[in-house]
Order: structure tokens, then C-alpha cells, then sequence
């Protein structure tokens, strides 16, 4: 493989959108503490909870995961409708605002919120805003924009590399990208990530006050023994002793991880296609970053 294969974002993509989001509330189309439901498709036969815009992008809208029970999760071919998807979600609710509790679901109807107030696609939407500048001609919004070029595929035990139409033409299935929406539809090679991410966290991406929204982390109202959640943001300053902001993600087949360590203005990005643990592509990430923050000061005519 190169840098040029292009791989899964997972959860990854989540920062994306919430940088979507962000740009949207600067622009006054939509305001953090407006009801979530007030930007969604009239039609939409759900109940959002009173969850707020904020409550969804920090994961707080009190909207559980999906039942593992239904056996069309295990169809990597299957397309889903958001309404299918939604009518999945468990009837049981958190109270908003509370506690953070991991659910794509919240991604899933951002991605719907951003189409419902620009009136276009949210591929349309992104490339025209936040993969609009350079360094992001290696991202693809899945399904809509077909997978091409290099594709790393994953990896199974015995060696064996999984078919991309076995897949549904979509990495790492074409279930996971419909089911999950768009908090994990995208698809980038490492390069271009770490360049986005480096934009984002250089603040060239979204304004400086919504990099400050996205990076505010309350580790009292995380509800899993882990790094602390801001707005489509982790605080992953544990893992190496140093501040340092990202995301990590685990999908069947595959694992990334990328962050920016923020006082020495390194970023790191790191694909695996095998199901190795998690905290492993976190591992390589973090000796990525290590490095470049270690290796000699970099020349006016140099780049790393």
C-alpha cells in the first residue's frame, strides 16, 4: 500500500460534518442551542428527543444505538433509507444534554439537518465548503461519489483480501456507509487526511471560535472511561502525555486514527485494513506524531 490508497474514515468523518455544522452556525443558518427538530425534514417520522443542534454534535442527544438483532446488519450489500435506519433506534431515551453516549444516529441526522437547511446533498455541500480547499482532492463522500482509484481492502485472519463488490462498492461495506450516515460516509488516503486535519486545526477550516466550541471538552459528562468528547472532537492528550486533539475510529476490517498535537503543530494520520485492536492504530499514530515532533526543526523550504 501507499498514501495514496484510499481507506475508510469511520468516525472520523463525524469531525468533518461537524465542521460542516460549525460553518453553518457561523453563517446564522443555524444556531447551537436552536432544537434539532426545527432544521430536520418535516416528514421525518421520528422523534428527536428536544435534543439541540449542540446535544447531537457532542453526542448528548440521549438517542441510543441500534438493536444488533436484525440480521440485515450483516449484509454488506444492504442500502439503507435513513427511515429504516431510524426506526431500528430502541424506544428507550437518555434525557438531553446529560451524559455523552455514543451513537451514530446523532451524525446520521446532522448529515440530514445540513441537506434540509442548504437545500443540496451533503456531498454537494462539503466539497463546495469544507473539502473545498486544497489538500482534500483525496476525499470521497460514500455512496454518492464512487470509490476510485486505490482502494485498500481489508484484511481477514487467514490473508485474504475481501472483494470490493462484495462489499457493495464501498469501504468498509456498503451497509455500514448507508446505515451509518454521515458520520461515517467518507472515505480520504492518509496524506490528504492529515492535511485536512492540519487545516482544521490550524483554523483554516472553521473560525476560531467554533474551533474553541469544538475543542471545549467536559470529561464530567463523558460516559465512557475514555478520552474526554468536545463537538465532532476527542481530547487524546492522555495518550501521549501532551495536548493533542482527534479522533479514532474501529470499523469491521479496519481502524484509524488521526490527531494534531497542538503546542508543536505536528499532525498524524494512520490507516490499518485488518481487524488489529484499536489502541494498536492509536499506537502508530501517536509514534507517527512522535517523530515528527522529535526530527529536526523543518526549513523554510521543507514540509513534513
Amino acid at each position: 500500500m501507499t498514501t495514496a490508497h484510499r481507506f475508510p474514515l469511520g468516525t472520523l468523518s463525524e469531525a468533518v460534518v461537524a465542521a460542516q455544522v460549525m460553518r453553518l452556525v457561523e453563517r446564522g443558518r443555524v444556531r447551537l442551542e436552536d432544537r434539532a427538530v426545527t432544521h430536520l425534514p418535516d416528514n421525518l417520522p421520528f422523534v428527536s428527543n428536544g435534543a439541540s443542534v449542540r446535544d447531537l454534535l457532542g453526542m448528548r442527544s440521549g438517542l441510543l444505538g441500534l438493536r444488533r438483532a436484525d440480521r440485515a446488519l450483516d449484509d454488506p450489500r444492504r442500502v439503507w433509507t435513513p427511515e429504516e435506519v431510524l426506526a431500528l433506534i430502541p424506544s428507550e431515551r437518555l434525557s438531553p444534554g446529560e451524559l455523552m453516549e455514543y451513537s451514530s444516529i446523532n451524525y446520521l441526522l446532522l448529515g440530514l439537518l445540513v441537506e434540509e437547511v442548504t437545500g443540496r446533498s451533503l456531498a454537494t455541500v462539503l466539497r463546495r465548503d469544507v473539502l473545498g480547499g486544497p489538500g482534500s482532492e483525496g476525499f470521497l463522500v460514500q455512496p454518492v461519489e464512487e470509490l476510485t482509484g486505490p482502494v485498500a481492502l481489508p484484511v481477514a485472519s487467514d490473508g485474504a483480501t475481501m472483494d470490493l463488490a462484495v462489499l457493495g462498492g464501498a469501504v468498509p461495506s456498503l451497509n455500514e456507509v448507508t446505515r451509518t450516515g454521515a458520520g461515517q460516509a467518507l472515505a480520504s488516503d492518509a496524506a490528504s487526511l492529515a492535511r485536512w486535519w492540519g487545516r482544521l486545526c490550524g483554523g483554516d477550516i472553521v473560525s476560531a471560535q467554533s474551533l474553541t466550541e469544538m475543542t471545549t471538552f467536559d470529561p464530567e459528562r463523558w460516559s465512557w472511561e475514555l478520552d474526554s468528547f468536545g463537538l465532532g472532537l476527542v481530547d487524546m492528550s492522555e495518550a501521549d502525555d501532551t495536548p493533542a486533539v482527534g479522533r479514532a475510529a474501529e470499523m469491521p476490517g479496519y481502524r484509524a486514527q488521526a490527531h494534531c498535537k497542538v503546542d508543536q503543530g505536528v499532525v498524524a494520520a494512520a490507516f490499518v485494513n485488518r481487524d488489529v485492536g484499536l489502541l494498536d492504530a492509536g499506537a502508530l499514530a501517536m509514534s507517527l506524531s512522535h517523530i515528527a515532533a522529535t526530527a529536526p526543526p523543518v526549513q523554510p523550504n521543507q514540509r513534513r
